[in-house]
């Protein structure tokens, strides 16, 4: 498989499981708005807002993470012989707390934890996507 496709694949992935839980969430405060919105005369583009916001903020990050962290790592583990599905996860699942954990430090924000356990599980969820969209070696 290519990599551009296995990238594909795999940022999907990653993206969808951190996007998912939340995107639910914002349906539902979206689906309340539109209600409202219908009843005053609003408009309803901000909740078409508030859906694809969680969309908008994750796949960037994960994108941007596969390319600064997880091809280096995977470079890296290739060359020394330590590719594995768990190595993958693990660090996959380290750099993906990290990253929301830092962006909370810098803001100042309390409410980290949430989107550092959806990170972790983001993180993991790419890196073992990674490891198995890999090339298969046919003897």
């Amino acid at each position: 498989m290519r990599l551009h496709r296995r990238f594909l694949i795999a940022a999907s992935i990653g993206s969808a499981v951190s996007v998912v839980p939340v995107t639910l969430f914002t349906s539902a405060i979206a689906g309340m708005y539109i209600l409202d919105a219908l009843d005053q005369g609003k408009r309803i583009w901000p909740a078409i807002y508030i859906v694809l916001l969680p969309s908008m903020v994750a796949v960037p990050i994960v994108t941007v993470a596969m390319v600064l962290v997880g091809l280096p790592v995977h470079w890296l583990l290739i060359r020394t012989h330590r590719a594995s599905d768990l190595a993958y996860s693990l660090t996959g699942g380290l750099v993906g707390f990290a990253i929301p954990m830092v962006l909370v430090v810098i803001s100042g924000s309390e409410n980290g934890f949430f989107l550092s356990m959806l990170g972790l599980l983001s993180g993991a969820a790419t890196g073992h996507a990674w490891w198995r969209a890999k090339p298969t070696v046919v003897k």
